[in-house]
């Protein structure tokens, strides 16, 4: 805290560099079902984040069958403020509980869209 009272709390903080808040520089993902229920996990932009049973090469493990080894990753554009899903897996994404999204395709998520991996309870939200 300064001389005026005010605080600089990281939510308020600017890249300098870029002149861009911070926060934008910096996404979300909400499980709201499943193995990771109630976690909130932070994506930096432009950094890829892996889904799967392959836990050599994935940040989110899982141990159903149905997610393949190397399930989907989600990657956060701070620049656009939005999510970009590629799925490689045999049984799929969903996005907002219905629509399975083209595989090998990037698809482009916005802030609220949810994502299912394949027919597990397993779901996040983009925050």
């Amino acid at each position: 805290m300064d001389e005026s009272g005010i605080r600089l709390t990281r939510s308020l903080a600017i890249n300098i560099y870029e002149n861009k808040p911070v926060a934008r520089m910096i996404g979300a993902l909400i499980c709201i079902s499943g193995d990771y229920i109630g976690g909130i996990f932070r994506i930096n932009s432009d950094k890829k984040i892996y889904f799967g049973r392959n836990y050599k090469e994935v940040d989110f493990y899982f141990r159903d069958e149905t997610i393949s080894g190397n399930h989907c990753w989600i990657e956060y554009q701070g620049e656009n403020e939005r999510y970009v899903l590629y799925d490689t897996s045999l049984n799929g994404v969903f996005v907002n509980g219905r629509e399975r999204i083209p595989k090998n395709v990037e698809t482009i998520l916005k802030k609220g869209d949810e994502i299912r991996l394949a027919s597990t309870g397993n779901i996040f939200k983009m925050g």
